[in-house]
């Protein structure tokens, strides 16, 4: 992740998504034990930012595991209803993941927080997870918006020094899920 940046830099803003409920087991019905399935199956949301002093410099580009569902808008200063759906049904496991990036320039000296909010529209939008069903009690794969925990992150572009340079690196702004134990 990069703090600064020059006016005339690039750089590519993500979405990095990470299930974090503990990893067990369940058993079936026949009395079989199998391990619990894991991982964000569905992430989608807003980022907002200061638009006089970084551009998107593209079209959002998704990671090979999120490519169903694809959805957003960009505008000046805001990404919007951003996000896909997983490709597996088998689970994509408790690493992080990136679901998307955008590819950013820096405009104007200055401090851009990027906001990440979950403003988008229900159901077609909901955060999911892998859920077990076939456990006791079934796992719900729905994730309210107070089991989500959002990252957000700040980068301060500075005026060159001399003649304006490009930086290329990847500025995630993670969302990470993790479900309340009851």
């Amino acid at each position: 992740a990069i703090t600064t940046i020059t006016v005339g830099g690039e750089f590519d803003l993500g979405l990095f998504v990470r299930d974090l409920r503990p990893a067990g087991m369940w058993t079936n019905e026949a009395g079989v034990s199998r391990p619990l399935v894991r991982g964000v199956f569905a992430a989608y949301c807003d980022v907002a930012f200061q638009s006089a002093l970084v551009g998107i410099a593209g079209a959002p580009q998704y990671s090979p595991n999120y490519s169903n569902g694809l959805r957003g808008a960009i505008s000046p200063g805001k990404l919007e209803d951003l996000g896909a759906f997983a490709n597996s049904f088998s689970g994509l496991g408790s690493s992080p993941l990136e679901v998307w990036r955008v590819r950013a320039k820096a405009l104007k000296a200055g401090t851009v927080n990027f906001t990440v909010s979950l403003d988008v529209p229900h159901p077609v939008c909901d955060t999911l997870v892998y859920g077990n069903i076939g456990a006791t009690p079934p796992e719900d794969s729905h994730v309210a918006t107070g089991e989500i925990k959002l990252t957000n992150a700040t980068v301060t572009v500075t005026t060159p020094a001399t003649q304006p340079t490009t930086t290329t690196t990847i500025a995630p702004s993670p969302i990470t899920y993790k479900r309340r134990t009851k």
